[in-house]
């Protein structure tokens, strides 16, 4: 900093200025800086305060982002950019476009996410596949384009199991931890998503190279997998039919063939009233909503219909389910529009029958883990071999009378806990085997339905190589109990008194297995009253009281 005049003269009743100038390519760095300059005259002082911010040093970050069919990643896609010399960074939800960002030189984490939807179909619907892209240490010294681009790369592929697998949920998640700090980030998959990606570092386009191995701190990239047996096989007089699910509604179950009725299309009553048309037979329909999927199962309860076939007249796959779950015993499958033309042209050529091998629960579940760490190599088919793995004996027990169950899975990761989206929906009672890779911390959970009843965790397992294990879920009717630590199942205290505050945490569920309440519901009421030598002194309506 400089003053241009140490020394001025004021004249009476005037004024004098002089000029504060600073070097910006001075030893200061950049920020915030500020002093005062003393003017002093005989006895008189006179402070006058300053302040100024100085940019550091910058650049011009430009992030092109593209999905596997080609275009500008949008909808579920995301993208990190993390300043690691400084812990300070944003997110930002992808919208087709390229993201610029004027930033301090130093070093970043970049890290996209990034889903490819269904060709033509909505953004926010299915999805075909999810890719990681990235650059987790990324020195920025000057102005710089990074283009991640999902179509780069490769797939995740298993061998060596011992059985067929089919992914029904999964998740992307990667951890950037350097210093004492944690980034990190996750998509979620459902059973729409087909293929999972990661772009080896060396692909990534920036400049003339690839990018080397993380130095400063760890990376890491993880791809789980849940998979059990295919739940449907479809065909109609011998051709392949592609088909997904409605979510949480009966499922067909086994090998068996069925004549094809086509119900047309209309609105919910219209193909209510044509539902007897379905007896003995698999119905196709043409819903004008999806949301008339649920009600139209519901309907066909007593109707006699094998299964029912719905598409729409829109492009890319239909996604349906009830979180309530679908209160019929009628299957119901979805096909695209282009899957239910072919079968109206079919039979207006002759009659068509249907086929199918299906297992509406599968009797063996995978829990698998891919994990690549300091880098993204450009291999990613891994070894599923059962000998590699951990197995657990389950049974599941029914409460009075056989239904459904269902199960989520947490993993538990350095970085923190990684939730799978889909709620596996088993009926009771029934026996499977499940599986899990070793040096790997899974929590399991159950509940006897998805809304309005409890939910129970066991504690956190870590397993080795070739261990076999088991669990059973409730083969007890489900009691009150202690609080649990939800890391240890340890008990956690129950009520404590400080001078005049009293805090109580009441019973929650358990059994007799281990397993501990992990959530309560939102129906859960009750009351508190407080009592002092049998005298009452208070009741107030809430569960929580003062």
């Amino acid at each position: 900093m400089r003053l241009d005049r140490r020394t001025l003269v004021v004249p009476a009743h005037g004024t004098a200025s002089t000029t504060l100038s600073v070097d910006p390519k001075g030893r200061v760095g950049g920020g915030e800086h500020g002093g005062r300059v003393l003017a002093t005259a005989g006895d008189t002082t006179v402070t006058t305060p300053f302040g100024y911010w100085l940019e550091p040093e910058m650049v011009d970050l430009t992030v092109t982002v593209i999905d596997r069919a080609g275009d500008p990643a949008r909808g579920r896609s995301f993208l990190d950019v993390v300043n690691m010399d400084v812990a300070a960074g944003e997110r930002r939800c992808l919208d087709g476009t390229a993201v610029p960002l004027r930033l301090a030189a130093g070093t970043y984490s970049v890290a996209a996410l990034i889903g490819t939807p269904d060709r033509g179909g909505e953004e926010w619907g299915p999805q075909t596949s999810l890719t990681f892209a990235g650059a987790p240490e990324l020195t920025l010294d000057r102005d710089t384009t990074l283009v991640l681009d999902a179509r780069q790369g490769v797939q995740h592929q298993t061998r060596g199991g011992a059985r067929p697998l089919d992914v029904t949920s999964g998740v992307v998640s990667y951890g950037r931890t350097w210093d004492r700090f944690v980034m990190a980030g996750s998509l979620t998959a459902d059973e729409y998503v087909d293929a999972y990606y990661a772009v080896p570092s060396k692909d990534v386009q920036l400049g003339s190279g690839g990018l080397p191995p993380v130095e400063h701190g760890t990376f890491e990239l993880d791809t789980l997998w849940r998979a059990g047996a295919k739940a449907l096989a479809l065909t109609a007089n011998g051709r392949p039919v592609p088909t997904e699910l409605v979510g949480n509604a009966a499922r067909l179950d086994g090998s068996g063939s069925a004549g094809l009725v086509d119900l047309g299309t209309g609105k919910l009553e219209e193909i209510t009233a044509r539902l007897p048309e379905a007896a003995g037979r698999v119905a196709l329909v043409r819903v004008a909503e999806r949301w008339d999927v649920a009600p139209i199962l519901e309907a066909a309860r007593d109707s006699g219909a094998v299964a029912i076939l719905f598409d729409w007249a829109q492009p890319g796959r239909m996604q349906v389910g009830s979180f309530r779950g679908v209160q019929s015993g009628v299957p119901g499958v979805l096909l695209t529009a282009e899957s239910g033309d072919a079968l109206r042209a079919q039979r207006a050529a002759g009659p068509v029958r249907l086929a199918w091998q299906a297992t509406a629960a599968s009797p063996y579940l995978y829990n698998l883990a891919f994990r690549n760490e300091r880098s993204v190599p450009q291999v990613q088919t891994h070894d599923v071999a059962d000998r590699r793995l951990a197995s657990v004996d389950e049974r599941w027990y029914a409460q009075r009378e056989a239904g459904y169950f269902y199960e989520l899975m947490n993993a538990d990761r350095p970085y923190g806990e990684v939730y799978f989206p889909l709620v596996e929906r088993l009926r009771a009672p029934m026996h499977r085997t499940t599986w899990y890779p070793p040096d790997l911390g899974w929590r399991q959970l159950g509940t006897s339905a998805v809304v309005w009843a409890e939910v129970l965790a066991d504690v956190p397992h870590t397993y080795r190589a070739g261990q076999r294990g088991d669990v059973t879920w409730y083969r007890q009717p489900v009691p009150s109990g202690l609080l649990r630590n939800h890391d240890t199942g340890a008990g956690l205290t129950m009520a404590e008194r400080q001078a005049n505050l009293i805090g109580a945490a009441f019973e929650n569920y358990r059994d007799s297995y281990g397993h501990y309440t992990a959530a309560t519901d939102f129906l859960d009421a009750g009351n508190v009253e407080l009592f002092r030598g049998g005298e009452s002194l208070g009741s107030p309506g809430w569960l929580a009281g003062q």
